[in-house]
């Protein structure tokens, strides 16, 4: 994802990243937040920037939903979805319950817009299907080697839809 997450007026790079399902203290991989410096290079401030948290990223969407003038994140995953909001100095303060969007189903993408032209942006959160670690079921294109399912033996998600209530931190 590019965004700019200091508001430096340069691009920063957000790589959503995926850890192991199910996830082990060994393998907590985390979004990674790649600052622009200006001179064609990049610093990891991940680790600064409240973005490091274990998640089975699949996807994210940047805007600023709460109208603060700082770019705010929500990311998509494989188990709980985040939303991240913005300081204005590339670090970020998870927001999920508070905003009302801890959702833990398994979505693929989501993107903001104002579905109902009150102003105020609205998260539209495409969802995948019902799998989850408990009902995973083997699937091999060899028959010896685990690989990743097809949808066919899980029931879909519908999308779910996020009102702005317009307060700068509750979605419906």
């Amino acid at each position: 994802m590019i965004l700019d997450a200091d508001a430096d007026g340069w691009q920063d790079l957000l790589f959503v990243n995926s850890t192991d399902l199910p996830s082990t203290e060994t393998s907590q991989t985390t979004a990674a937040l790649y600052q622009n410096n200006g001179d064609g290079t990049f610093t990891d401030i991940t680790n600064t920037s409240g973005l490091n948290i274990p998640i089975y990223g699949i996807g994210g969407t940047a805007a600023d939903y709460n109208n603060d003038g700082h770019v705010d994140i929500y990311l998509t995953a494989v188990g709980p979805n985040h939303l991240f909001r913005g300081q204005g100095d590339g670090s970020f303060v998870d927001v999920t319950t508070e905003a009302g969007v801890n959702d833990d189903r398994f979505s693929t993408s989501a993107l903001w817009f104002d579905y109902d032209n009150d102003g105020a942006i609205d998260l539209f959160v495409g969802n995948y299907v019902n799998w989850n670690i408990d009902n995973d079921l083997f699937c091999s294109l060899d028959g010896e080697r685990k690989s990743y399912f097809t949808p066919e033996p899980y029931s879909g998600q519908r999308p779910t839809l996020y009102r702005n209530l317009g307060d700068g931190h509750s979605l419906t």
